[in-house]
């Protein structure tokens, strides 16, 4: 059975969902098909983009992690590259953070026990994300690791200091509810820029921290945008549930061509 590690901060699965993995088939809700597409570009035309990560980790990055798998795609694109939003619904923006393998400490202390990298340790998490519920298809969509919020598009909600990093805890309500803190957000309108937020190696982020991503030394990752659609249920007190593949190939990177996307993308054309 697979760990709570493998939903990176989610509540433990039902046994449907953790078949649905295991099979490497789509996390789709029982009795229902994969949504229509309904995701539009995340970068302004003519941004160039390459996927680095899909819903497989490649041999690297999951040594890294720990993990096969990843529940999203990376977007690699320059640092501080515009980042719009996908589609209409409710935003909000927030820092999220771990550290992997973390035993002992505190947010604000030493990190005892976290995996290393040179004797550095190293950083997990979306980082500063902002997080889309679309109430027509009732899923979400995180869009991770940016440099920049747009604080007048998106509201950024504090998150809560924990043992092993910072959560954004006012997520883990029913849509109604967080939608009280979110603000209406339209397809196209500017949401941050891109970076490497919660990539971090060696150093310990904080909420108001903010990292150049130029500087190579400071990051075990390419500055990138990572992309998550998601429901979340209560029966896991609201945490991350089904998971869907932007892409829709639930494979390695092998497979996938962003030029040829599959019936069972959610992208409307792709991430540009």
């Amino acid at each position: 059975m697979l760990s709570r590690r493998d939903f990176v901060g989610a509540a433990l699965a039902a046994p449907t969902a953790i078949l649905a993995l295991q099979e490497k088939k789509p996390m789709i809700p029982p009795g229902l098909d994969t949504p229509n597409p309904f995701v539009k570009p995340i970068f302004r035309p003519g941004t160039k983009v390459e996927l680095t990560e899909v819903w497989f980790y490649g041999a690297d990055e999951e040594s890294k992690h720990g993990f096969k798998t990843h529940f999203g795609s990376d977007c690699a694109v320059a640092p501080f590259t515009p980042v719009i939003a996908p589609a209409d619904g409710f935003a909000l923006a927030s820092f999220h953070l771990s550290f992997a393998g973390i035993k002992d400490g505190t947010a604000s202390s030493a990190i005892a026990g976290a995996r290393t990298i040179d004797g550095k340790f190293v950083e997990f998490g979306l980082g500063y994300f902002v997080q889309i519920w679309c109430p027509e298809q009732r899923l979400y969509i995180a869009l991770g690791h940016l440099s920049e919020i747009n604080r007048e598009n998106v509201p950024f909600i504090q998150p809560v200091a924990q043992r092993d990093g910072w959560n954004p805890t006012v997520l883990y309500q029913a849509p109604e509810e967080v939608i009280k803190v979110c603000k209406p957000i339209k397809a196209g309108q500017e949401i941050g820029k891109s970076g490497r937020s919660g990539c971090a190696l060696g150093k310990l982020e904080r909420p108001g921290m903010h990292l150049d991503p130029t500087v190579e030394a400071d990051f075990w990752d390419e500055p990138h945008v990572h992309v998550e659609i998601y429901d979340r249920s209560p029966a896991t007190g609201f945490s991350k549930w089904h998971r869907y593949d932007p892409c829709g190939v639930y494979g390695h990177l092998k497979d996938y061509d962003l030029k040829n996307l599959p019936k069972t993308s959610l992208w409307l054309t792709g991430p540009v």
